[in-house]
């Protein structure tokens, strides 16, 4: 993670989270979109983790195979504008 944090000259403000979840204030320059690091951080902790706890792999592999979440009709959180 500190090599993200480096290619993308980024500051770490703060760092904590819970059990399933981690939380990051990050400062970084103006010419980075947003998705960018976020990106980065997601796929490089996700390797590790399955590098690490290897025993991990099995929910990988069961969550593709059930598919996405489904969602309740009209319960949309896209708001569209009328043409």
């Amino acid at each position: 993670m500190r090599a993200v944090r480096e290619d993308f000259e980024a500051e770490l403000v703060e760092f904590n989270g819970a059990d399933n979840r981690a939380h990051l204030r990050v400062n970084f320059p103006p010419k980075v979109a947003v998705s960018r690091p976020a990106n980065s951080l997601k796929r490089v902790s996700s390797r590790g983790l399955r590098q690490e706890l290897p025993d991990l792999v099995r929910h990988y592999r069961r969550a593709q195979r059930l598919g996405p979440a489904r969602t309740s009709p009209g319960r949309s959180t896209v708001s569209r504008s009328p043409s």
